[in-house]
């Protein structure tokens, strides 16, 4: 497997099917939202998927773990990146059913076509822009440099057919404000899931599904716990995972 590695890089587990994933430690490494949200959308079988704003790859790879059928476009703006997106997908005998398009997401209906995919999926980044140290890459993953909830519903409703699935995650605080850029663009909040990190503790992140044209009526899901204690996850998150319980 070195073949694929460039100087500083390594490989990730994605505990799904052997999946490894391609990073370079400290340069857009992906978080566990992606391992959340992969598991929340669902993609299913045969589907078109797009995912916006992709970044390294991984939570496309995790939905092709999840779904071997499915074909996924990923959406990024950084070379590099996509670059290691193409590796990963090769190294992971996905190839063939992975598209990786270097643009401006803004740019991904004209390329990819209108109205043409069942599901789109995003991790944006949706922190606001603070003065908090980090780097160039860390910023423009985290923080909302060049995008925000709103124009990234608006491209994904241009990508769905009609009752295709855009799901997201988003701060849990912020939760209406996801729903309204949902709204805004003709999709309909149906599902909606929060995440702790303890049972004691206040959610922090909303996992989100919109329906492109659907009628209004909105589930709640159970509420997503990830430890039972600290180092030690709860039995779902263990499922989620594919592991026996202890953290990957």
């Amino acid at each position: 497997m070195d073949e694929y590695l460039l100087p500083g890089e390594r490989l990730c587990k994605l505990e799904r099917r052997g999946f490894r994933l391609i990073q370079k430690p400290g340069d857009g490494c992906f978080t566990q939202d992606s391992v959340l949200l992969a598991d929340f959308a669902g993609a299913k079988a045969r589907q078109k998927v797009c995912d916006l704003g992709a970044g390294d790859g991984a939570l496309g790879m995790l939905l092709m773990a999840r779904e071997p059928s499915i074909t996924c476009a990923m959406v990024e703006i950084r070379q590099d990146l996509c670059e290691r997106m193409l590796r990963s997908a090769a190294l992971n005998g996905v190839a063939a059913s992975t598209s990786v398009h270097c643009l401006d997401f803004t740019e991904a209906p004209k390329a990819l076509g209108k109205g043409g995919y069942d599901l789109v999926v995003s991790n944006p980044p949706y922190h606001h822009v603070s003065p908090e140290p980090m780097t160039k890459s860390e910023r423009m993953a985290r923080q909302q440099l060049t995008c925000d909830v709103r124009s990234i519903a608006g491209i994904a409703a241009v990508l769905l057919r009609p009752r295709g699935r855009f799901c997201l995650c988003f701060p849990a605080a912020r939760v209406l404000e996801g729903g309204e850029a949902l709204r805004m663009h003709g999709m309909e909040p149906k599902r909606l899931r929060f995440v702790a990190s303890f049972h004691t503790r206040a959610p922090y992140l909303c996992l989100m599904e919109g329906i492109k044209g659907a009628k209004r009526g909105l589930m709640v899901m159970k509420q997503l716990v990830q430890f039972d204690a600290p180092g030690q996850w709860t039995r779902e998150m263990g499922i989620i995972y594919e592991g026996n319980g202890e953290p990957a």
